[in-house]
């Protein structure tokens, strides 16, 4: 049970250091999230190809992905929570 808590509370801790970061980044350059990505957008281009992440590439290109960290945090802690709910179950 122990490394359950543990395991949530990281994913809890590791989205809410992203946000943070995010406050501290528009503090600090006086852009959004968004207008950050946007002005690093050549950088992230050159960096995930089709050739070496052509699933990522794929995505990133389509641009019609808008980052949200509640849901991204939402949607990873309902699949701990279906895996956990899962594992339990079958240990009994």
């Amino acid at each position: 049970m122990m490394h359950i808590c543990v395991l949530i509370f990281s994913h809890t801790k590791g989205l809410a250091n992203d946000i943070a970061a995010e406050s501290e980044q528009q503090q600090d350059t006086g852009l959004t999230a968004d207008e950050f990505m946007s002005t690093r957008a050549g950088d992230m281009a050159a960096l995930i190809t089709s050739e070496n992440l052509p699933m990522l590439s794929a995505l990133v290109r389509s641009d019609d992905f808008d980052l949200d960290l509640d849901e991204l945090f939402e949607f990873g802690l309902q699949r701990l929570l279906d895996g956990l709910e899962g594992w339990l179950a079958a240990r009994g």
